[in-house]
């Protein structure tokens, strides 16, 4: 192998290695901030990146991407293909030995594979945090209950409610202000504020 064919191949080298080392890294720091945020959120989407979805598709009226275009193009998926396309190509071009222009193709396509895993996966996730199961107090109002923590005449105290197919506990103050014991059935009829309802005995 003559100079500069040593240089190409170094060159070559080089930029995988790049690849795949940023983009491992970078992957990595995604997903722990991901997982920090999935903990943190209250509801909303779980991303803590800076343009996180740049989407290809249209939105609809709401400014939310509807569901029928797939979000090929983003950070994770774009950090993915990086990260594939450097481990592929330079197993190809050092592990077997492969001339760099078939190296360069076969890393591109598991990248490219890399990016559609990973926008699907991506997809998955964020529908198990839908909008539509945010939960607000306000749909506590009406509903009946059970009181899980003693709910003094003149203090607070904790109840769950049955919303949205999964039980929730919110604050409590007792609205005709007389004790209400543990394990007592409740109806919610006021709402305080964000985080505390009035209830009643039944």
């Amino acid at each position: 192998m003559d100079g500069g064919l040593m240089q190409q191949a170094t060159s070559l080298e080089a930029l995988f290695w790049f690849c795949a080392l940023a983009g491992t890294v970078f992957f990595i720091i995604r997903v722990i901030f991901m997982v920090i945020g999935g903990a943190l959120d209250t509801g909303g989407d779980v991303d803590l990146g800076p343009d996180a979805h740049m989407d290809m598709g249209h939105s609809g009226h709401d400014g939310t991407v509807s569901d029928t275009h797939f979000e090929f193009i983003s950070v994770n998926s774009i950090t993915a293909f990086f990260m594939m396309f450097g481990w592929i190509g330079l197993t190809c071009h050092k592990q077997f030995l492969l001339n760099g222009g078939l190296s360069v193709i076969i890393g591109f396509l598991a990248g490219v594979g890399c990016m559609l895993i990973t926008a699907y996966l991506f997809k998955l996730a964020r529908k198990l945090v839908s909008r539509g199961s945010v939960f607000s107090v306000d749909q506590a109002m009406g509903k009946k209950g059970t009181v899980y923590q003693r709910i003094s005449a003149d203090g607070r105290g904790k109840i769950t409610v049955e919303l949205n197919d999964s039980t929730r506990e919110i604050e409590a103050i007792a609205e005709d202000k007389q004790d209400i014991d543990s394990f007592q059935t409740i109806e919610v009829v006021r709402v305080v504020d964000q985080r505390t309802v009035a209830v009643k005995k039944i």
